[in-house]
């Protein structure tokens, strides 16, 4: 099979999940989840990854150069079972059986890490590693750990006494902020790289910036509050200066709707991130701030839809090719 056809086959798979995906998550917002009213809405920001932002992200991230890899296949083929069983396990009470049914995407997120690492080591030996890639590249590792915590979820075991509530929204922070936003963000790289190089130096320290703050943030819930606060300024630091970036580059682009779109993710990726800010600086210094069920609105929902499908859909829209 030659590689066009192959890129055309996959293409048509992802496309067809994504719809299917988002039919299913409308779907869902009818039907009520096994879970707590505050944790089921937890679970539909999650679902909407899954279902529908992640199969968007896996086709725009087709390496464009060169017949897709193996990996590249059977993550493409595992996608739509894995999310669909993700989401068959939100109607079963936490236990074994709903963790199994997350089996398929733990599997599924093991394979894109595999990816990651793969395109990686071929860009360094080939001398082709900017920042923007790299930080694609390492956004392929966050998916994993973002699946673990919705298999200790879904199985009912908190490691570290957090809470069920935070152990689910560990899972989504993992699969929003350290996968899906570093692929928005090396599409911006390699955007600002062509289009507004003068702005490349800025891109590649707040770039760097968002990557660290990921890991950081779970290291601060895990060691200390002192050190989850830095990871939050670091990465809601980061995150709105690359909004701020988007929503420079964001005219530049002759498609007016996909202009707008992109507009829109940034913003909402800067709004997202002044919330968390907010959030994680407000009881340290006696700012008014929301709880944590006031932060599923508003940064939640503000990231899950307003910066991640937006996003996905205006560089689908803008038809940027993935040369990460």
């Amino acid at each position: 099979m030659s590689s066009s056809t192959l890129s055309a086959r996959l293409h048509s798979l992802l496309t067809r999940s994504a719809i299917a995906g988002c039919v299913l998550w409308m779907a869902l917002l009818f039907i009520p989840l096994t879970v707590e009213h505050s944790m089921a809405e937890v679970a539909m920001v999650l679902l909407l990854g899954i279902l529908v932002v992640i199969p968007l992200a896996l086709d725009l991230l087709a390496d464009s150069e060169s017949k897709p890899s193996l990996l590249y296949r059977v993550a493409s083929d595992l996608q739509p079972i894995g999310a669909v069983l993700a989401a068959v396990s939100f109607f079963f009470h936490e236990g074994i059986g709903a963790a199994v049914l997350t089996a398929p995407w733990l599997l599924f997120s093991l394979v894109v890490a595999v990816e990651g690492i793969r395109r990686f080591r071929v860009r360094f030996t080939e001398r082709r590693l900017s920042v923007a890639s790299a930080v694609t590249n390492i956004g392929f590792l966050g998916l994993p750990a973002g699946t673990v915590w919705l298999v200790l979820s879904r199985l009912g075991y908190d490691p570290g006494s957090f809470g069920e509530l935070m152990v689910l929204l560990t899972a989504v922070h993992f699969h929003f902020a350290a996968f899906v936003a570093p692929i928005w963000v090396g599409f911006l790289g390699q955007e600002i790289l062509q289009r507004k190089p003068a702005l490349y130096p800025a891109f590649r320290i707040l770039a760097i910036g968002l990557v660290a703050g990921v890991p950081l943030v779970a290291a601060g819930i895990a060691v200390s509050s002192l050190v989850e606060t830095a990871g939050v300024f670091v990465l809601a630091v980061s995150g709105i200066g690359l909004g701020v970036l988007g929503l420079i580059l964001a005219p530049v682009f002759a498609d007016r709707r996909g202009h707008l779109m992109l507009w829109v993710s940034s913003a909402a990726l800067c709004v997202a991130m002044i919330w968390a800010l907010v959030f994680s600086l407000g009881p340290r210094f006696d700012w008014p701030s929301p709880d944590i069920i006031g932060m599923i609105p508003r940064h939640g929902w503000i990231q899950g839809v307003g910066f991640a499908l937006v996003g996905m859909l205006a560089w689908r829209k803008l038809h940027v090719k993935c040369h990460c």
